[in-house]
């Protein structure tokens, strides 16, 4: 991992679940409290394989965990209730990021989300922040053909913003994320979240952070 001067870059993309916001742990416990209500066996970290996969293919994997006869289609609408109950009422923002962003919008660079979730799900989620306003571009799962750790999304993201990819900073905080935008060829700031990253990834990346309060000599 090479160390790269800061502000070389001229946009900054972020993820948004476990990387803005602490989500992955509400939706862990979604999925749990909808399993046990049906009368199914889920424990925390039989989530841990679905962290940082989208929608479709999580439920997908579901599916294939608990059976055929399981009816998934209850199963999305008791683990989506309880998704949009917790964003109605705040998610949790990781440590650093509002100093982080504030700082960031100072730089008059374009700033962007690419996440794996579907549009409004994505939308949903920052209820009660401002974040949305200050987003040049948002490029979410249901744009692309193929999930991170597949680049496309942030290929899509930097021909967006008319530039190269590694003219980009992005950050990211699952392994299928920071692979996505390593393969991309963007600057990848990884800021592993509950799961840790895999190591030939970390070496690969950029920077790795403890949070955002480490990258702030990058916008400061």
């Amino acid at each position: 991992m090479q160390p790269v001067p800061a502000q070389t870059f001229k946009a900054i993309l972020f993820d948004k679940d476990g990387t803005i916001f602490d989500s992955e742990a509400i939706y862990r416990e979604s999925w749990v409290k909808a399993a046990t209500e049906m009368g199914y066996h889920f424990t925390s970290e039989m989530y841990d394989p679905f962290v940082g996969v989208r929608a479709v293919e999580s439920y997908q994997g579901a599916q294939k965990l608990f059976g055929d006869n399981f009816p998934i289609d209850k199963f999305i609408e008791r683990t989506g209730y309880y998704n949009k109950q917790a964003k109605l009422a705040g998610m949790p923002i990781k440590p650093g990021f509002n100093a982080f962003f504030d700082q960031a919008k100072k730089l008059a660079i374009p700033l962007g989300l690419v996440t794996s979730a579907v549009h409004d799900a994505a939308i949903t989620t920052f209820h009660g922040t401002d974040f949305l306003d200050y987003f040049q571009i948002i490029v979410t799962g249901d744009m692309v053909e193929q999930p991170k750790p597949d680049p496309s999304c942030y290929l899509m993201a930097c021909k967006q913003l008319g530039l190269a990819p590694h003219e980009v900073l992005v950050f990211e905080d699952s392994n299928a994320g920071v692979a996505a935008a390593i393969q991309a060829g963007c600057q990848t700031a990884a800021i592993p979240d509950y799961l840790p990253v895999k190591p030939e990834l970390l070496n690969n990346a950029t920077y790795v952070f403890n949070s955002f309060a480490d990258a702030m000599y990058l916008v400061g």
